[in-house]
């Protein structure tokens, strides 16, 4: 199991963000304010753990994505 948290930087297009996000059923949104939007990521390899990370990065509106935490079991 691994488990990262992520903060998504966004150019002010929150809603249409999370709503991609929330299409990715490894991801959970903690929360939001202003243009970041904090995610918890839960996958089975690391492998899954970058896929979702880059389908994150490639969502309309996200500027950055940036890894905080990471744990691998």
């Amino acid at each position: 199991m691994n488990i990262s948290s992520l903060i998504v930087y966004t150019d002010n297009k929150n809603e249409s963000v999370k709503n991609e996000i929330k299409k990715l059923k490894e991801c959970e949104i903690i929360t939001d304010a202003d243009d970041r939007i904090v995610v918890i990521v839960s996958s089975d390899s690391i492998e899954d753990e970058i896929k979702n990370f880059k389908k994150i990065e490639a969502i309309s509106g996200v500027v950055s994505v940036a890894m905080v935490y990471s744990y691998q079991e």
